[in-house]
């Protein structure tokens, strides 16, 4: 093939992936012989489980793949085609190459063993390419991950019960007021932000059983992120739920009823959270009254002990190191790992004892880590994997108001969130953010085969008015 501008943008525009949904519809055609047939089975549920558990603990996370990995080896005489051409296709060069650039830093890195494992979050880069084979049944994907996200609130629930009744058991390690179940507060927020995203396109613009289903996962999902108490998670739900109303406002009609769909859910969602807040909500006001105390001490007293060691007085500091950090190094970076140097050696300077020093690793913010680890060329590679996929799940998302657009919403949310969080290393973000990718194909995925995936008996209602992409 000759690299042409023409050629170039036929590859990125998902045109040369024309093949693709009629291989992935053979994969799982009527004629297979039993092996292949049984195979194909196998290979669905196992990634329904892999989808099933990326959300719950780092433990769980590690070893959900192994299943669709082994199935996929015992059929990959079945899944070969297409599982080689989506090594090469947009959505899987560009990760790939962000994530070998972040290994390429580490020859220059103040700590090649951090960044090392920082860089180690790239592992689930398979899951592109061992979900690409059963992409026809997108849905029952969406459906497992979102079963993952509501066991994981049941774990906030139990939290609940075992501070409120006693019972140690059922509990996990939080400081009082942090309820996150079994997920760390910070990561916790974090991903249940990508949980709200998968239900808000059905219940701001969807009809029927998924609208009142997305409804109440809607309210569930954000009563459980201010349980968490993470901050920068409640400013950045907020800030999807507005976002997503806006998309839904500008591509749906009619817009009266996305209007009133928007209203019903924020009225639901805020008699959930009247109901929690005897709970949740004492800490969480004194966790915010606490977050504007030192972000107004941190701006009149800039680079002083005091107002860099407090919690949001560290994150704001952190920010303008790594930023310093880019603009010492704009286009290699400084490398993987090295933050932490970098935070002991301004912290140091400052005059914080070394016993008192602060062991935070990342920037707290991926996009300042991404330019002060890797530069404009690991920025770039960044760039254009998460543009390539936003691109794609608005392709897939066709019908806002279902739970199509659920990856689009969810990969929003992950992207808002990461103002907060450095989602690309941290390993149960990582995976989410992977796992979305995956979902987030150029090509169109094939309607599943109908002689062992049943289809739904009831008869689509009429299309709903879309502004589709271009229009």
């Amino acid at each position: 093939m000759h690299l042409t501008g023409r050629s170039i943008s036929a590859w990125l525009s998902g045109e040369r992936q024309s093949r693709l949904p009629g291989l992935v519809a053979a994969c799982e055609s009527p004629g297979l012989a039993a092996y292949d047939a049984t195979n194909a089975r196998v290979c669905l549920w196992a990634a329904c489980v892999w989808c099933f558990l990326v959300t719950f603990p780092t433990s769980f996370v590690e070893f959900a793949g192994l299943p669709l990995m082994l199935a996929s080896l015992a059929g990959v005489r079945r899944i070969w085609r297409v599982a080689w051409r989506s090594l090469v296709t947009p959505e899987f060069v560009f990760p790939a190459a962000f994530s070998l650039w972040q290994v390429v830093t580490l020859l220059w890195s103040a700590d090649p063993r951090l960044g090392g494992g920082q860089a180690g979050a790239c592992r689930w880069l398979w899951s592109i390419v061992l979900l690409a084979p059963v992409m026809a049944h997108r849905r029952a994907l969406i459906t497992a991950l979102a079963l993952g996200f509501l066991v994981g609130n049941a774990s906030q629930l139990l939290h609940a019960l075992g501070t409120h009744f006693n019972i140690p058991s059922i509990t996990w390690n939080r400081l009082p007021g942090r309820n996150s179940g079994w997920w760390d507060p910070v990561v916790g927020g974090s991903i249940l932000v990508a949980a709200l995203g998968l239900h808000l396109p059905a219940a701001i613009a969807g009809r029927g059983r998924p609208f009142l289903v997305a409804l109440a996962c809607c309210a569930i999902t954000l009563v459980a992120i201010l349980a968490t108490g993470t901050r920068g998670a409640i400013l950045a739900a907020a800030t999807l739920v507005v976002l997503a109303a806006a998309i839904a406002l500008v591509r749906c009609s009619p817009r009266r009823h996305i209007a009133a769909r928007l209203a019903i859910m924020l009225v639901l969602a805020g008699a959930a959270i009247a109901l929690a807040w005897p709970k949740i909500g004492p800490a969480l006001k004194d966790r915010i009254d606490t977050g504007v105390k030192e972000v107004q001490a941190a701006l009149n007293q800039t680079d002083t002990i005091a107002s860099t060691t407090t919690d949001t007085g560290a994150r704001l500091a952190m920010a303008r190191w790594s930023w310093d950090s880019f603009t010492t190094r704009p286009i290699a970076g400084v490398g993987a790992g090295s933050m932490r140097s970098v935070f002991r050696d301004h912290w140091a300077r400052l005059g914080v004892p070394p016993s008192e020093l602060a062991g935070h690793a990342h920037a707290h913010n991926t996009y300042l880590h991404i330019l002060a680890t890797t530069g404009l060329i690991g920025a770039a590679l960044a760039l254009a994997a998460i543009t390539l996929s936003l691109r794609n799940a608005l392709r897939r998302a066709a019908n806002f108001g279902s739970y199509d657009a659920a990856p689009l919403a969810a990969l929003l949310g992950l992207l808002l969130v990461g103002a907060f969080d450095t989602i690309h290393i941290n390993s149960q973000t990582a995976a989410l953010l992977t796992l979305l990718l995956s979902l987030s194909t150029a090509w169109q995925p094939p309607t599943p085969a109908a002689s062992w995936w049943p289809a739904s008996p009831r008869r689509a209602g009429p299309p709903r008015a879309f502004r589709g992409v271009g229009e």
